[in-house]
């Protein structure tokens, strides 16, 4: 609204200045001197002060140069017969596409006043309407008809102009991640079909393993060398590395996530991994950052981890294939050896805090889409949902030409700087515990939902269909993990 006003007042000052130079009879010839001054001057603002155009001192100074120029250039050749009349039409498309409809409109409004004065003060104006009123009639719908298309243009210029700032953003996003990128670690078959991944690459393309496995791998990565060659299985030979048991290493290549637009210099070192009993042979892909960033500590423990969990993978497939009573028991162990393997970790080596912004929204319908698998080994639904969160809220962003489920728009809503890797664990966690308290009901039912808290926060629930349970058993459950409550505030100590 302020900008608004301001818009008002400038273009109010430029028609009173212009109807005062015409009621005056100043000569065209100073009017001519007048107006090469300023353009002068309005050039040399642009030159001087080109750094410093989004500061709003310097666009209402030239917003009011311009509309005084075209204005005077106008009303001071003709009005409405001015060979210059088309500049009308001109600086209104260009002051709906760089500022906004409503400034645009309000040029217009203004010029229209100038007009209408510049016909009443000047006689030669209105002896051109007696003599052809026609004319004058034409040229009136003329520059009525810019209207239509000023709020046209603009409405779709600015829908364009809102997706490059979100893309902006992202790339913002993606850029922050990227700069804390450490080894990214894919085990594939020998047709480089993903077996596992370890949490730097769910972090990278913010996507849950469990999205990520048996799709090629190269579909889910675009790498490029130094040449700008796409690398893919042929070029890489990866028949002739299982078969001569060889490692290669690859530098100078460029990472493009499909999650992200921006590019980031890696090195690709190839693996064979000999196969095992009941397990065919492996290629590990350890994608590593440029030197001056920082690494993960123990790497031959973390390849080792992706080694473990492609095993798991295997076995889990084979065991769901049999309908064999012991797939849930051995989902538990997996479970509870990489809660303990976590732990142990954890324990060693603390996370570093790096907060980057996420998407906090989509994080958490990964940790739902990732614990799908074990909640159905117990028959318990997991769900994710976003309360009070609907197509109301993306309206302002968005168009009816523009259509998009609003839970596939939560960037601009649910974007916040979190430490990834400790939200993963804290989710992942939570998520088992309900969906075992929860799986004894006759329906149930475990729920993660995010919710808005104003501006300025985030709400993550996680709710489970369970039986009421008293304090101190509520305490044992997290007793093996945290050690005793508290006995002063009632919350567990961690």
């Amino acid at each position: 609204m302020k900008d608004v006003i301001l818009s008002f007042l400038l273009f109010s000052c430029s028609s009173l200045i212009v109807l005062a130079i015409i009621d005056y009879a100043v000569p065209t010839r100073t009017i001519i001197q007048v107006i090469a001054l300023l353009l002068v001057v309005a050039l040399i603002t642009v030159h001087i002060f080109d750094h410093y155009l989004a500061r709003k001192e310097v666009r209402w100074f030239l917003l009011f140069l311009t509309s005084f120029i075209v204005q005077t250039l106008v009303a001071s050749t003709g009005g409405l017969s001015s060979p210059f009349f088309i500049l009308l039409h001109l600086a209104a498309l260009g002051f709906g596409l760089l500022i906004n409809s409503t400034t645009s409109l309000l040029f217009l409004v203004s010029s229209s006043l100038v007009l209408v004065g510049s016909m009443i003060l000047d006689n030669s104006a209105q002896s051109l309407w007696l003599q052809d009123p026609a004319a004058t009639i034409l040229y009136v719908i003329s520059f009525v008809s810019v209207v239509p298309l000023v709020l046209l243009l603009t409405r779709n210029y600015s829908l364009k102009d809102t997706i490059v700032t979100l893309l902006t953003n992202q790339v913002k996003v993606d850029e922050n991640i990227l700069a804390e990128l450490n080894e990214l670690v894919f085990i594939t078959d020998r047709n480089s079909n993903i077996l596992a991944v370890n949490d730097a690459v769910e972090e990278t393309l913010l996507k849950p393993g469990e999205e990520l496995l048996h799709r090629p791998l190269f579909s889910v990565l675009f790498l490029r060398d130094k040449d700008g060659v796409v690398i893919n299985n042929d070029n890489l030979k990866l028949d002739t590395i299982i078969n001569e048991k060889i490692s290669r290493n690859i530098d100078n290549l460029s990472l493009l996530a499909t999650s992200s637009v921006t590019s980031q210099k890696i090195t690709m070192r190839i693996k064979p991994l000999a196969g095992m009993q009941g397990v065919e042979d492996q290629i590990s892909f350890i994608l590593s950052a440029t030197p001056q960033m920082a690494l993960t500590i123990h790497k031959n423990l973390e390849e080792a981890i992706v080694r473990h969990n492609a095993m798991i993978e295997e076995l889990k497939r084979k065991l769901r294939a049999l309908h064999l009573p012991e797939f849930y028991t051995f989902l538990l162990i997996a479970k509870t050896e990489q809660d303990i393997l976590t732990a142990r970790t954890l324990a060693d080596h603390a996370i570093e805090e790096k907060k980057v912004p996420v998407d906090v929204a989509v994080l958490c319908k990964q940790a739902v889409l990732s614990e799908q698998d074990f909640a159905q080994a117990f028959q318990v639904s997991v769900q994710f949902a976003l309360p009070h969160f609907g197509q109301k809220d993306i309206a302002p962003l968005i168009t009816p030409l523009f259509t998009i489920a609003s839970e596939k728009f939560t960037g601009p809503f649910f974007t916040a700087p979190c430490e990834v890797k400790y939200l993963s664990i804290a989710m992942q966690n939570l998520l088992e515990l309900a969906i075992l308290l929860a799986a004894k009901e006759e329906r149930p039912l475990v729920q993660l939902a995010v919710q808005r808290q104003g501006n300025t926060a985030l709400h993550i629930a996680i709710t489970a269909k369970t039986a009421q349970i008293v304090l101190q058993k509520q305490a044992d459950l997290f007793v093996m993990y945290y050690g005793c409550p508290s006995q002063t505030d009632g919350f567990l100590t961690v």
